[in-house]
């Protein structure tokens, strides 16, 4: 249906050009208010965003997240091209919203209210200047932004350590499974272990906690969720999939950093070494499970042609 208005639009309108395509003045007003925008939230850009981007292992995919947003956007641009303009005042009421968590944000020293006002802001001006019809369509692209503001480091740290003390209990069960007379104990987010002799003690810190694995697979779960043609409830399932994919993958790295430094490895189990481990694991293990369970569920069921 959006494929055919849009070739009716462009036939009725192939004499103009792409005048018949680009509203030249609205163009304009988008410019003026990018500006404005960038102006306005340049601090929150700065410091809250593009600082934790850049000196933050955890949140260096966030660069990936406005890339995704506009090849989502640039995916329904026919269907853009069909939707009808109009202000909306729900748009407004959001866009008031968020300019107060905005300010809110100044006054408290909360940097995290900050950039969750910056997406809240650029989903209200749209809202409000295009209206509803674009709105359907652009709620995802707009909202998927989300994941690019990285969480607040208190919350952050009480979403690791769980997952600091699992990988550490998991990883210890293991390396007494796979190395013959280890005996590996969890204390909290550190194995402590007896061999040949000899003891030591593996400490488990953020980095390998499995937070970064998960924040990563997830947005990619997304942009695979979206972009594939599912039943919601199987790209509910992959998005699920994303916490045990990155638990298994991550305690498969713990594991392996303590195989290596128990034999005497510790040059591979630290450093450049260790980061490369981390990055095959992401794409070779767990991108591979993730696509994994895709397959599964779309061969899981095969529809049978109904007889005539």
């Amino acid at each position: 249906m959006a494929a055919s208005a849009t070739a009716d639009y462009r036939e009725r309108h192939a004499s103009n050009g792409w005048g018949a395509f680009v509203d030249v003045a609205a163009v304009v007003k988008m410019a003026v208010l990018a500006g404005l925008f960038v102006l306005a939230f340049w601090r929150p850009i700065r410091d809250v965003l593009v600082y934790r981007w850049v000196n933050d292992d955890t949140w260096t995919y966030c660069w990936l997240v406005p890339v995704f947003s506009l090849y989502f956007i640039a995916g329904r641009r026919d269907e853009l091209l069909c939707a009808r303009r109009r202000t909306s005042l729900l748009g407004l009421v959001a866009l008031s919203g968020a300019l107060g968590l905005f300010a809110l944000g100044i006054i408290k020293g909360i940097g995290y209210f900050q950039g969750v006002a910056l997406v809240l802001t650029i989903i209200g001006l749209a809202w409000f200047l295009l209206g509803n019809s674009f709105m359907r369509i652009l709620w995802f692209p707009l909202a998927f932004l989300m994941l690019a503001v990285p969480l607040p480091y208190n919350i952050y740290v009480g979403l690791t350590q769980p997952l600091q003390m699992l990988a550490a209990r998991t990883a210890s069960f293991f390396l007494s499974l796979i190395i013959p007379g280890l005996s590996a104990e969890q204390a909290g987010v550190r194995i402590d272990y007896f061999y040949n002799g000899e003891s030591g003690s593996l400490h488990v810190d953020q980095g390998c906690s499995g937070m970064r694995t998960q924040m990563a697979l997830l947005t990619l779960a997304l942009v695979v969720a979206y972009t594939g043609e599912r039943p919601v409830w199987q790209r509910l399932v992959m998005i699920a999939a994303c916490v045990p994919i990155a638990i298994f993958v991550n305690v498969l790295r713990v594991a392996v950093t303590g195989w290596l430094q128990i034999h005497g490895y510790h040059d591979l189990a630290s450093g450049t070494p260790h980061a490369l481990l981390g990055i095959v694991l992401f794409f070779g293990v767990a991108l591979s499970l993730l696509m994994l369970v895709g397959y599964v569920l779309k061969n899981l069921f095969v529809d049978v042609p109904a007889e005539e």
